[in-house]
Formats: structure tokens, C-alpha cells, sequence
């Protein structure tokens, strides 16, 4: 049996949106704005990549992972995730929803 969760999720910066205690894969997640999927993108969003902030990367999102760390063994890995819209900042309006679904795999 399956269960279905809502909560809110911070905006944590424009467009950027932060899931903390996630260990899921970037193909878990789907992003929906007014009902409309949005495309995974495959490059990361950061100061280096401005250009994804253009009008034709209105459709897509990035997921990052982020946040803390976890100590595993004798390294730490990050856990968190940071899924961030990307195109023009008029893209996503005040007061406007965005839907993150993510997968969860059945035992």
C-alpha cells in the first residue's frame, strides 16, 4: 500500500525550492507548473551556467544535491535536495504553486 504526502516545501531563494532529509536520484523527482511537466536538465545551475536563466529554459528544472552532511564510514556525503527552476525570474510569479512529486519506491 501506498501512501500519498503533502507538505509545503521552502522557497529558499527565487525559483529554488529545498527538500531536506532526501535521498532520493534526480529521476525520482517531477516538477509540474500550472499542470505542465517540466524537463529534468541535465547541466547544474550555478554562476558558471547564467545562460539557463533565459526565456527558452522556461520548461526546465535541476535537481541538486545539497545541504548537510552525513557522516557514512570514513566520508561524509551530502544529503538534501535542491530543485530550482530555471528561465526568465518573470517565469514564476507571487503567490504562484509549483508541484514536486517525488517517486517512492515500494518494498
Amino acid at each position: 500500500m501506498g501512501y500519498l504526502l503533502k507538505f509545503l516545501i521552502l522557497e529558499i531563494r527565487h525559483r529554488r525550492f529545498h527538500i531536506v532529509y532526501d535521498y532520493s536520484k534526480k529521476k525520482d523527482f517531477k516538477v509540474y507548473k500550472k499542470g505542465k511537466l517540466l524537463k529534468l536538465c541535465k547541466k547544474k545551475w550555478d554562476m558558471k551556467n547564467l545562460d539557463l536563466s533565459r526565456d527558452i529554459y522556461n520548461s526546465y528544472y535541476t535537481v541538486e544535491k545539497h545541504g548537510a552532511l552525513l557522516q557514512v564510514k570514513d566520508k561524509t556525503v551530502p544529503f538534501g535536495t535542491s530543485v530550482t527552476l530555471l528561465g526568465d525570474s518573470s517565469y514564476l510569479k507571487s503567490g504562484e504553486k509549483v508541484r514536486i512529486v517525488r517517486k517512492i519506491k515500494k518494498k
